[in-house]
């Protein structure tokens, strides 16, 4: 795991400092406003050959038509050019007496029925066709609109979102709300773009074909999120309508999207139509099946695990967002704009968001969740500690109860004193711990912790066999019994420590399948090389746990303090499998006289997939609010944690000795680890919500990446953090222009060093002087410090 305090350190590089997040200007900083750089041209009859790509998924032999936007609406009736596209999508367009003027591209389906697309869809496309096969598309079209073609337009990417994008801009301009056509056509493009969490001109977005594994491999995480969204929005239309077909699923979403005016994150139950969140939900099942077509093609470097982890906490930060429709916000475009004015404002707004969301303020909500947890940490874990114990005694009821022909009223755990009562209904079994819990804090202090909780059996089984006895030829003997277990349980209860937090499980549910197997070889005799006689008996077991699964919906509340602050959400944990098996030995030692004792343990670990999703809000008494969710996903199947222990007895020396050896990871034998956090709040500075996402990505036992990403508005940050064997650690930070931000620092100089670039072009040098000080020196001689 990489070291907690160096990612801590790395995080407040990323998003905080970095050498530019507290920056105070030594100049007017330049432009605020942004350019996305389009190209324009006043020549007309013109020709220009362009290219580009169509997906829903891959569309094959599609119909591509170049249209003009006459008076704000598409003139079907001149088609500048036309072509298909090719076996990947692919397509290339002449177009002849061109004018430069704002054109539509639309792939639809040849009338012959030759038109065909790659499913992308999860689940397949029906009538036989798989993840991955062709479907034939009958009355299919998806469109894009863009302000002009030009010899540097290289591709125009024709999808699903860019069809949703060009719907926005052609009802802005049929409404009257937009007059200006080529100012209508960014900001749909952009805007589209910005509501999915992407950088740019939805157009100008690569595609790639998702059923192919090398293609996926090759592909970066943003391109990727933008083509799984593309195929989750017509999932998720036919989730929720499963009577309509793929083309009209594009267009159903399109109309609801302008109709309301954008998209919700979340819906009230029983809503029509569908969220942000149902299309992120969408994208991670899609993942799904891409990681077994890259199992399958043998591609064992990729993982998809960490985009997986980071879209699972994007879903859960939307399932608990806002249910009104939003648009997302356009990019701004200011002809007048150099490179370098764009740079400098990229920078202003970068330190108007780090001093707006400084998590270390105490003036900021984020500093008050940050002060209130370190306030109860301490007791939160005493609370979750006694609730533990209460759930172990629960166990340990259930399993007498499943046992026993005749159910006892109560059960006592002889470990910790928790009292069960057990409540048996003709339908159903009750367990309840209803008592102060004695717990230990990390300091040996004994603390009491009222505990409430119950667990209701939903239909669990049990069954043991009978003990299958063997008399082996030394006289000894040996006993086998075999368990299965299918366990399924609701869950509610409270426990709460005295003036200063409680923890309620409002409604919870835990299922799992548990077999094993136990073995016992009683009282074999061994006869050692000095004469003297060892006696013994050996114990060996193993336990299987599947598909384990616990869901809470639960609340902590900070009982103290003059602002004190709520987390209300949701908790759920989900394992593949889990396997422990052990051997223990026990040996009594003789001679002349009693020589000792020797006891030996060996105790082996595996764990298969793990994911753990934490999500909900934070709420203070004044009113204050954030969203935030958690998402960590872990893969144990390459890596078996073993322990060998012994403990020894000496009855002529009287001395007692211990060993413990226990496996290490190593760097061929480890448990890969993707853990995803984002937030969600408002900023007193800002007039846009700004959305906060961190992914850690594990690549060794001791490295990692990790990516830090801020949004707010059109403005959006992406800071990846990386750390390795040879002591250099490095910041990239990508803003919504392309500008690249370059950080460096060596563990052996620990001087800064940096560049920002924009289009291949430097603009601007970071360096550490003698003083300590950063240093941004741009192109023109201006300068910005710390």
């Amino acid at each position: 795991m990489p070291d907690t305090c160096r990612f801590k350190q790395a995080l407040g590089i990323a998003v905080f400092s970095a050498g530019l997040l507290t920056l105070t200007a030594c100049s007017d900083g330049g432009s605020s406003s942004r350019n996305n750089l389009v190209d324009s041209s006043d020549d007309s009859g013109t020709t220009v050959s362009f290219s580009g790509d169509a997906a829903k998924g891959i569309i094959v032999n599609g119909v591509v038509s170049v249209y003009p936007i006459v008076d704000g609406s598409v003139d079907t009736e001149s088609a500048l050019g036309t072509t298909t596209t090719g076996a990947t999508g692919s397509y290339t367009v002449e177009l002849e007496d061109y004018d430069g003027s704002p054109v539509t591209i639309e792939i639809t389906s040849a009338t012959d029925g030759s038109t065909s697309m790659k499913c992308d869809l999860a689940a397949g496309c029906g009538n036989g066709v798989a993840f991955g096969d062709l479907l034939t598309l009958d009355d299919f079209s998806v469109t894009a609109v863009v302000t002009e073609i030009t010899d540097n337009t290289t591709t125009v990417s024709v999808t699903p979102l860019s069809t949703v994008a060009a719907e926005v801009a052609l009802d802005a301009l049929a409404s009257g709300s937009e007059t200006d056509i080529a100012t209508a056509i960014n900001n749909a493009n952009t805007s589209v773009a910005n509501r999915f969490g992407l950088t740019g001109d939805i157009t100008q977005l690569a595609i790639i074909d998702v059923t192919d594994p090398e293609a996926v491999a090759a592909a970066d995480s943003a391109a990727l999120q933008f083509n799984l969204y593309n195929a989750a929005v017509v999932q998720s239309v036919l989730s929720d309508d499963g009577t309509i077909s793929i083309a009209d699923a594009v267009q159903s979403f399109a109309t609801q999207f302008v109709t309301n005016g954008g998209l919700a994150d979340t819906e009230t139950a029983g809503a029509v139509g569908i969220t942000l969140a149902d299309i992120f939900n969408g994208a991670s099942s899609i993942i799904d099946s891409i990681q077994d077509e890259i199992e399958a093609a043998g591609l064992t470097t990729v993982d998809l695990s960490g985009l997986a982890t980071d879209i699972d906490a994007l879903a859960s930060l939307t399932e608990n967002g806002s249910t009104t429709p939003t648009s997302g916000t356009p990019t701004a475009v200011d002809d007048d704009d150099t490179e370098l004015d764009i740079v400098k404002s990229e920078v202003a707004m970068l330190r108007t968001l780090a001093y707006g969301i400084d998590l270390t303020s105490a003036d900021t909500f984020a500093g008050s969740i940050e002060t209130a947890a370190a306030t109860v940490d301490a007791d939160l874990a005493l609370a979750l500690e006694a609730m533990s114990y209460a759930a172990q005694a629960i166990g340990d009821a259930w399993v007498l109860a499943s046992e026993s022909d005749l159910i006892p009223a109560t059960f006592t755990d002889t470990d910790t004193g928790i009292e069960v009562a057990i409540a048996n209904s003709n339908t159903s079994l009750t367990f309840t711990v209803d008592q102060e819990v004695t717990v230990m804090s990390d300091t040996g202090v004994s603390h009491t912790v009222d505990v409430s909780i119950s667990a209701t059996d939903n239909g669990s089984s049990a069954s043991e066999s009978e003990p299958v006895m063997t008399e082996n030829a030394d006289g000894s003997y040996s006993e086998t019994i075999e368990f299965l277990a299918n366990i399924d349980l609701v869950i509610e209860g409270e426990a709460t420590v005295e003036d200063s937090v409680s923890v309620a499980v409002e409604s919870g549910n835990f299922t799992a399948v548990m077999t094993g197997e136990e073995g016992y070889l009683a009282q074999y005799i061994v006869e050692n090389s000095d004469g003297s006689m060892s006696y013994g008996f050996t114990e060996d077991g193993v336990l299987q746990v599947e598909d384990f699964s616990l869901a809470l919906d639960a609340m902590v509340t900070q009982l103290s303090g003059d602002d004190p602050i709520t987390f209300d959400g949701n908790i759920a944990l989900d394992v593949s499998s889990a396997t422990e098996s052990y051997e223990y030995q026990a040996l009594d030692h003789t001679g002349d006289t009693y020589l000792g004792f020797t006891e030996m343990w060996t105790d082996n670990q595996t764990l298969g997939e793990v994911s753990l999703t934490v999500s909900g809000s934070f709420s203070s008494l004044s009113g204050n609010s954030m969203i935030a969710s958690l998402s960590v996903s872990a893969n144990g199947t390459g890596f078996e944690y073993t322990c060998e222990s012994s403990f020894n007895f000496s009855a002529i020396t009287g001395e007692y000795t211990y060993e413990d050896v226990c496996a290490d990871e190593t760097d061929e034998a480890y448990v890969p680890m993707s853990a995803s956090l984002a937030l969600l709040m408002d900023v007193d500075s800002l007039e846009n919500s700004v959305t906060l996402t961190l992914a850690l990505e594990r690549t060794s036992p001791v490295d990692g990446v990790l990516v830090v990403r801020l949004m707010s508005g059109a403005y959006t940050y992406s800071a990846t953090y990386t750390t390795g064997t040879t002591g250099l650690e490095t910041i990239e930070i990508v803003t919504a222009s392309g500008a690249v931000i370059s950080l460096s620092e060596s563990a052996s100089t620990t001087s800064v060093t940096g560049s920002i670039t924009l289009n291949g072009t430097e603009y601007a040098t970071i360096e550490e002087n003698a003083s300590g000080i950063v240093v941004i020196t741009y192109s023109d001689g201006e300068f910005e410090s710390l």
